[in-house]
């Protein structure tokens, strides 16, 4: 199933759907159950998990060039690929972090159950660009805003938050 940006038609995403999901549900309640699909499928990536085998991903991140993207040019894609049927699965950065605590937190916070709210409507998350602020070893640097609050995080090589830091009034921690 594809997803597009209805004003720029910019593929939001476009991660596989089992047909099941439209056979078993009303049209009205397709795009609520694709978004909590492809959250699933969001957090499968996350923990390490192809989307399509369940084989061993490792993610590498890439700077989006193509124009195509929709002036996203310059944003980092993670680019996760499988060793075990080489498919890659492309993400932006903010998924990467979409069920951190602290990311949780802070749009718990501001009034946003990221349970209950569609995928791409999250573009605190999605919108950030992300920065390459290490290389040996990676360190990738994101920044999410939500109400007043602004949370950085700092993410290592394997896309795992090892660092993050809240301004105005958070918290601030290490994970390991």
């Amino acid at each position: 199933m594809q997803v597009e940006c209805v004003d720029c038609e910019v593929t939001i995403t476009d991660i596989a759907a089992p047909p099941v999901l439209a056979a078993s549900h009303d049209s009205t309640s397709l795009p609520e159950v694709y978004s909590k699909h492809l959250l699933c499928e969001i957090e499968r990536i996350n923990r390490g998990f192809c989307t399509h085998c369940s084989g061993r991903i490792d993610p590498r991140v890439e700077e989006m060039e193509d124009p195509e993207t929709g002036g996203l040019e310059g944003f980092l894609n993670v680019v996760y690929e499988c060793h075990e049927c080489g498919d890659e699965i492309h993400t932006a950065v903010g998924a990467a972090v979409i069920d951190h605590p602290a990311v949780v937190s802070l749009f718990h916070d501001a009034g946003i159950d990221l349970r209950r709210t569609p995928v791409w409507e999250l573009d605190p998350l999605f919108e950030t660009p992300g920065e390459v602020v290490g290389e040996n070893p990676l360190r990738v640097e994101t920044t999410v805003e939500a109400d007043s609050e602004e949370l950085r995080l700092l993410l290592g090589e394997d896309m795992n938050v090892v660092e993050y830091e809240r301004r105005s009034g958070g918290a601030e921690g290490t994970d390991d």
